[in-house]
């Protein structure tokens, strides 16, 4: 008892020291819930960011990346063909002979894996805290009684599935999944660009499916959160240029997943990036990479007049539809879409998100005093990036487009695509986008 009692004594000094001694930096201007990390009843998280704060540049961008790395082979993502012998994926010809979307199917593991279920609960997602139960029956509330009454039957069965220990392969995708898209885009020349690549399995054709329609020359990765294929997908591809963000050229060369050390292209270089859109744009490709997201380093690509995005979008415009469901789909309630409401209603729904139509987590990684302050790239103190982030989307709606795409969206009128974007992020300086 001596013990726990000395420790508590420990971290409640340690994080008052914090307040005491952080450098002073502007309040965040969105009221966001905050962050926490409780160890015997004391948040400890305030502590996290103040010891960030003493780091160095070079210091924290080491542990971010330490942190954040893929580790292929690893407790990767089981995917359909894993589980039940199924191909994981479903293409579609967005434009004739030129873009491609390949939808894949990956396991939830914020419901499998422990170490996933760790970190799922840290952003909030814990189906067994009565917190969570309570940010999702008020979220759901915003859209009816069947939704209420509905909601209880999700948090049952996320409860149930949370607390299997075993959950067999042929029981995961009955639980639930983790849906991705990746696009191939065909360049002028006729050879191939892959924007954010999932996981190429030779078994059910795939591989061979992409290399009928060209050689692979260019490799994008659209977010630095989407970086766990990249190393397969560059040792198939060996000569194909890759392009990202510097963030997710640290995380790769961390576990010697690029066969050159290095990108080809660094997006967020601005001298890399006007290099790599003088050969591409000639591809009919333009990249874009946005300023100030800091989160993610989204990179969108133009291709054939079509926009591609990562990250960017989670909930639409209307207040109801989020990722790739429009407000339609997510009315007809459908019991297997269970994950995607919790998602909605616990961290993108109103009380819980402040405008109603972003992830919780997005905000605070904005925020120097929150998630900001343990980003490979942190928000500066001032609040600046904010503005900077906001400007560069205003540039990008700009951009001249027929519809968009994502990675976690179903393809969107030019017209939706601009508004979802602007309702998502117009807070970011408190003037419209577009």
């Amino acid at each position: 008892m001596g013990f726990f009692l000395g420790a508590s004594f420990i971290l409640a000094g340690l994080v008052a020291l914090f307040f005491l001694l952080r450098q002073k930096t502007k309040h965040f201007h969105v009221d966001v819930t905050p962050m926490e990390m409780k160890v015997m009843g004391i948040n400890i998280f305030p502590l996290f960011v103040f010891m960030m704060s003493l780091m160095t540049d070079g210091m924290r961008k080491k542990m971010v990346t330490k942190q954040n790395a893929p580790k292929p082979g690893k407790d990767a993502p089981r995917d359909r063909f894993d589980c039940t012998g199924e191909s994981p994926y479903k293409t579609e010809e967005i434009k004739p002979g030129k873009i491609w979307q390949v939808s894949y199917d990956m396991e939830n593991m914020s419901l499998t894996n422990k170490a996933a279920k760790d970190e799922a609960k840290a952003f909030g997602m814990d189906p067994t805290s009565e917190k969570y139960k309570k940010n999702c029956m008020q979220g759901a509330a915003q859209y009816g009684e069947k939704a209420v009454e509905l909601v209880k039957k999700d948090l049952e069965l996320a409860e149930f599935w949370y607390n299997k220990e075993n959950i067999t392969e042929e029981e995961v995708f009955k639980a639930s999944k983790n849906p991705l898209k990746m696009f191939v885009v065909k360049l002028n020349s006729g050879s191939l660009l892959l924007y954010t690549p999932v996981r190429i399995r030779e078994e059910v054709g795939f591989g061979t499916w992409i290399d009928s329609l060209g050689p692979v020359e260019w490799i994008v990765v659209g977010s630095s959160y989407h970086t766990l294929n990249i190393k397969a997908v560059a040792e198939r591809y060996p000569d194909a240029k890759i392009v990202g963000s510097s963030a997710a050229e640290d995380k790769l060369n961390f576990t010697n997943a690029l066969i050159r050390k290095n990108f080809d292209y660094v997006c967020t270089k601005e001298a890399e990036l006007k290099a790599a859109n003088y050969i591409l744009e000639k591809e009919g490709v333009k990249l874009f990479c946005v300023d100030g997201d800091v989160a993610c380093n989204s990179v969108l690509a133009i291709a054939h007049n079509i926009a591609i995005e990562c990250d960017l979008i989670y909930g639409h415009h209307d207040g109801e539809g989020m990722f790739s469901f429009s407000k339609e789909k997510f009315r007809e309630f459908k019991p297997e879409n269970w994950g995607d409401r919790l998602f909605k209603y616990a961290l993108i729904s109103k009380p819980n998100s402040p405008h109603g139509f972003l992830a919780t987590y997005r905000y605070q990684m904005m925020d120097p005093n929150s998630l900001g302050a343990m980003s490979y790239e942190q928000p500066l103190p001032d609040g600046s990036t904010c503005v900077t982030m906001a400007n560069s989307l205003r540039k990008l709606l700009k951009l001249d487009f027929e519809f968009g795409l994502g990675d976690h969206i179903n393809c969107q009128s030019r017209e939706d695509f601009r508004k979802n974007i602007d309702a998502a992020w117009n807070w970011l300086d408190g003037k419209p986008l577009i």
